[in-house]
């Protein structure tokens, strides 16, 4: 492994957010426990920001203007990917060796919503279908689409947060299935929507996604109970999980506790919002550790696509060239999977481990799921299937006997009859992030 500090860029995509100015004095009067005139005659985003700075316990580092100013349609979105994907803006920004800027996108789907007054792209891949259509006409190639996840309130608000994966799992299914069958995508990668895992989710992550970026522990306290809906550990409760930036695998009781589950969770920071938010501090932390024990360092960072990106990624880059000047250890922007690998010290088992999946048809009616090279991750494959009247499902595979890595589906009344089926895909990543997705001939 070479010492080196590989900088990952998860972004939590999620599409445009229209937010009026009296919606952000309302969000912020809640968030803060503001009196409700305190921004009356405000007219403007800078003068909400001033005073805030100036009548509050609260910093510029915590709010912002760029936190403050969303992006609310896909044409304000697409001027700031022009921007990222510009020749001033990938000549500027460079790693150690002279590569550029790497974006490590997790997708997600709005729905399950009944209200929606931020004005979210609703719909099952709807956020996909724009980046894909952007990066094909930029000749960019999306080959790999991670999870995000909002779970859905009670209130079915889709600005409200959430924690519950068994609440959504209807649509969590839905999601995964639609996303396979009809782009042929399935995730390897997590960043926990709200910054969040919670029992549920830690146990459900364990049987598809063998990595995880969503540890927000820091090394500081930056005091982000100060606002009313982070007290208590709401908004991501990170405390006293790894903060050096070591990776972990986590416990079954305790996901921010180092146990025997098998997925393996990085830390990943905040480039400019309220809280946890990367720092001088923290980078340099990430840099004393990969000294330390000489090997790679894997440093996630975190933002919106619906903020101004480069602001974002300019002021991180000015503080990563600070910090690592005072050593002796390259830094490289990285995709997650390679990073991962490379952190893990996997070396070339990653190649020689391709995962492959075969099936046959052992009866009419029963599919045969054979793993013809390597191992799955988790206990069996995803099942995906299309109905032919536009239905998406999945269920469990029944297993064949002890270590034959076979699974079976047997489609009839019990379950669904083969004639009425349209597509099966089935789907499985390994512990290198090694993916084999298969289409079943019917």
């Amino acid at each position: 492994m070479k010492k080196c500090i590989h900088i990952v860029h998860h972004i939590d995509t999620e599409g445009p957010l229209f937010e009026s100015l009296d919606e952000k004095k309302e969000r912020l009067i809640n968030l803060l426990s503001l009196d409700k005139t305190f921004f009356n005659n405000l007219n403007s985003i800078e003068e909400v920001l001033n005073k805030i700075l100036k009548k509050t316990n609260i910093n510029e580092s915590q709010i912002n203007f760029n936190y403050l100013n969303t992006l609310g349609n896909f044409e304000q979105i697409t001027e700031m990917l022009d921007d990222l994907y510009s020749k001033e803006f990938t000549k500027k920004i460079k790693d150690s060796n002279g590569n550029c800027w790497k974006f490590n996108w997790h997708i997600m789907d709005h729905v399950g919503f009944d209200d929606n007054p931020r004005r979210r792209i609703t719909g099952h891949n709807e956020i996909l279908k724009f980046y894909l259509n952007y990066l094909n006409k930029k000749n960019l190639p999306l080959s790999r689409v991670d999870w995000h996840f909002h779970p859905i309130p009670f209130s079915k608000k889709a600005n409200v947060c959430a924690t519950s994966y068994w609440n959504s799992s209807e649509i969590i299914n839905q999601i995964l299935t639609r996303r396979l069958i009809d782009f042929n995508f399935f995730p390897i990668v997590n960043r926990a929507g709200f910054h969040t895992v919670r029992p549920d989710s830690n146990v459900w992550l364990e049987m598809w996604m063998p990595f995880d970026a969503s540890n927000q522990s820091l090394m500081e306290d930056d005091n982000y109970e100060i606002y009313s809906d982070s007290k208590f550990g709401s908004l991501g409760d990170w405390r006293g999980a790894k903060n050096n930036w070591e990776l972990y695998n986590p416990s079954f009781l305790d996901w921010r506790k180092k146990g025997h589950l098998k997925r393996t969770i990085a830390k990943c920071l905040n480039l400019k919002t309220r809280f946890r938010n990367i720092n001088e501090n923290e980078i340099n932390i990430a840099f004393q550790t990969a000294e330390k024990n000489n090997k790679p360092v894997y440093l996630g960072i975190t933002n919106h696509d619906f903020r101004n990106m480069r602001f974002e990624i300019e002021e991180f880059y000015k503080i990563l060239l600070k910090v690592s000047k005072n050593y002796k250890i390259p830094f490289v922007f990285s995709d997650s999977v390679d990073a991962f690998n490379e952190c893990l010290d996997y070396g070339n088992e990653r190649k020689k481990n391709k995962l492959n999946l075969g099936y046959k048809w052992v009866e009419k009616n029963i599919l045969e799921i054979n793993v013809i090279k390597g191992a799955i991750w988790g206990p069996q494959p995803f099942l995906a299937v299309k109905t032919i009247n536009n239905e998406f499902i999945t269920d469990n595979f029944d297993f064949g006997t002890i270590d034959s890595n076979k699974f079976y589906y047997t489609f009839n009344s019990s379950t669904i009859e083969k004639s009425k089926l349209s597509v099966i895909k089935v789907a499985s990543n390994d512990k290198f992030g090694n993916q084999s997705i298969i289409k079943i001939k019917l």
